[in-house]
């Protein structure tokens, strides 16, 4: 065929050839290995590529092409102003087999034809997938150190020991199991200079010391015990506890709100336990640190689940 094609006029042979070489299987196989993979094409949108310059004096290792393609798609999700509208993932979608979507209520089990879309997010996100060994970790920190807090921002310091508002932080939380902690401490040492990013991990309330003894003067206020259906007296504390602060709409810090208002208004002060108690966030050796001066807090999935069990019971946690 290959003869008939180069002498009898074959235009169409070897078109035909170029275009199995084109889609053959091997190139198929080619493209998704991992050697395929390294020969990637770099970002060339003007926001990845700028955003590689800006991390690239702050690397110690030289990301490859297909590593810095990662990294620009990461931050084009996170600085996306439009996010897609998604399936509210209460709800699942199936087909009927005449072609007909409906959708089924996870947890109800109630039927609809209607379209439940989820809340905006406030930023896209996504999910990093590539395959062992690719270096899916040099890539997050990549994104971390392109997305730096904006300028002129900084964190209140030191934290107030209550507050009735949200308390940004610039911290980026990473989870993941225990045992591997040490390996992502080990990881930003190996891919990041010195001083570029600095990082603590979360220990959780029931693994750290104990409270310092409050300030003189200044105690935690109980209220007064209330009936309950006239049989009963039920104590409440005054404070509920978190680990940075709850997330009260509307409120106004604690600290800074005038007298009567913190404690006559309609929401209540929580205590800000990154604050109140030292120990909470480790760095290096074991020594406590500042949250609000941190990069990146590691936090283990043990860690989380324990916390969320005295949440979901209605602990102070």
């Amino acid at each position: 065929e290959g003869g008939g094609g180069e002498g009898g006029g074959g235009e169409g042979g070897g078109g035909e050839a170029a275009s199995s070489a084109r889609f053959s299987v091997s190139a198929l196989l080619e493209s998704v290995s991992q050697r395929g993979a390294m020969n990637a094409e770099p970002p060339t949108d003007a926001a990845g590529v700028a955003a590689l310059a800006a991390i690239a004096p702050k690397m110690r290792t030289t990301l490859y092409p297909f590593q810095q393609r990662g990294v620009a798609w990461m931050v084009a999700q996170e600085s996306a102003g439009h996010c897609p509208t998604t399936l509210h993932p209460a709800w699942m979608r199936l087909a009927a087999p005449e072609g007909q979507s409906f959708y089924l209520h996870a947890h109800t089990g109630e039927a609809s034809t209607r379209f439940f879309a989820a809340p905006p997010p406030t930023t896209c996100g996504g999910m990093l997938c590539d395959d062992v060994g690719l270096g899916k970790s040099v890539q997050v920190l990549g994104l971390v150190l392109a997305r730096p807090p904006p300028a002129g921002w900084s964190a209140p310091h030191p934290l107030p020991r209550a507050t009735k508002a949200v308390l940004p932080v610039k911290a980026s939380l990473l989870v993941a199991p225990a045992a591997l902690l040490p390996q992502w401490e080990a990881e930003l040492h190996k891919h990041t200079v010195q001083g570029a990013l600095r990082s603590a991990t979360y220990v959780g309330v029931g693994s750290a010391p104990p409270p310092p003894p409050p300030p003189e003067g200044e105690e935690e206020e109980e209220e007064e015990s209330v009936a309950a259906e006239g049989e009963r007296q039920v104590g409440r504390t005054k404070r509920s506890r978190s680990s940075v602060s709850r997330y009260q709409p509307g409120g106004v810090s604690a600290a800074a709100a005038p007298a009567g208002e913190a404690d006559g208004g309609e929401e209540e002060a929580v205590e800000v336990l990154a604050s109140t108690r030292p120990g909470l966030f480790v760095c290096g050796a074991g020594e406590a640190c500042a949250v609000e001066e941190c990069d990146v807090v590691f936090c283990s999935f043990e860690t989380l689940r324990d916390e969320l069990k005295v949440v979901g019971r209605g602990g102070r946690g």
